[in-house]
């Protein structure tokens, strides 16, 4: 992409107070490839992006929006990175005020794509994930719920999906249904993601009390990968709650609380492994 930009694009030799490298560029020709100008500079601020060079992607996109101030695309992207950095700051100690920097420029651009193109999925879905990490979990559910499920953004409805399970609506059936429609709808696309999603909807049919199917999923998860010890983990603690469960019922049968004594030594057993495992 470098080799394309050096050749079908000139730097005029300005000294810019701007950080930005491309800041005053001219173009030449752009490939026939290429169906507008700014597309190299998209494929060098998405490749950045995915390298986790998240500075020099916002970098490369102020160079695309001096080019062509009037691509959604662009400005959704831009606001997708500094979503990533606020991320990646409320995880650290001492950086709220970095989050907050970052979200709000991560809003401003979501809402610039939308006066460019009222119709855009992507920017309606990022505004209602900025209006979810500020508990505004109605309103989120509000835009989740008007886009279209015809989009084939799956993102809107695992989200949708997590504000149902989060601690104030705690409607965990509502979550299993959404999550097992996307993993249908997804099961053949990137195995990545498929697991990622298989992993919240484990953990929603654990919260519904839907102990057996939770089970399976998570034994085909730790049969895929042995060497995760918090598959391994997940499924000692759920064995342990569906004995619980029986435990909890005082119309329980005395086979069910045999089962229950069972389930709870094997859970025993994969703890003190694990253990043994870490050390």
């Amino acid at each position: 992409i470098n080799k394309c930009i050096e050749i079908h694009y000139a730097n005029e030799s300005i000294i810019s107070t701007n950080e930005d490298a491309y800041s005053n560029v001219h173009l030449l020709k752009p490939l026939k490839c290429f169906k507008k100008p700014i597309n190299p500079f998209l494929l060098k601020a998405i490749i950045e992006f995915k390298e986790k060079s998240c500075e020099d992607a916002l970098k490369t996109l102020c160079t695309i929006i001096r080019l062509d101030d009037k691509d959604p695309f662009t400005y959704v992207l831009t606001a997708n990175i500094n979503y990533e950095m606020a991320y990646q700051a409320r995880s650290e100690k001492y950086k709220k005020e970095e989050f907050e920097k970052r979200i709000m420029k991560a809003l401003t651009f979501y809402y610039a794509a939308l006066e460019i193109d009222s119709q855009n999925v992507y920017a309606a879905i990022g505004i209602a994930n900025v209006l979810a990490e500020f508990n505004h979990t109605g309103q989120a559910l509000d835009v989740y719920k008007s886009v279209n499920d015809k989009s084939g953004c799956y993102s809107k409805l695992v989200n949708e999906a997590l504000i149902y399970m989060s601690e104030g609506d705690k409607k965990y059936f509502k979550s299993v249904n959404i999550l097992g429609k996307v993993l249908n709808s997804i099961k053949d696309h990137n195995s990545n993601e498929y697991e990622e999603i298989e992993m919240i909807y484990i953990k929603a049919l654990y919260e519904n009390n839907e102990f057996e199917k939770a089970i399976k999923l998570i034994k085909s998860m730790i049969f895929k990968y042995p060497d995760n010890l918090m598959y391994r983990y997940n499924y000692a603690v759920i064995l342990k709650s569906k004995a619980e469960e029986v435990y909890k019922n005082i119309l329980s049968r005395s086979s069910e609380s045999i089962d229950a004594n069972q389930l709870l030594d094997r859970s025993i057993s994969i703890f003190e492994n694990i253990i043994k495992m870490i050390k």
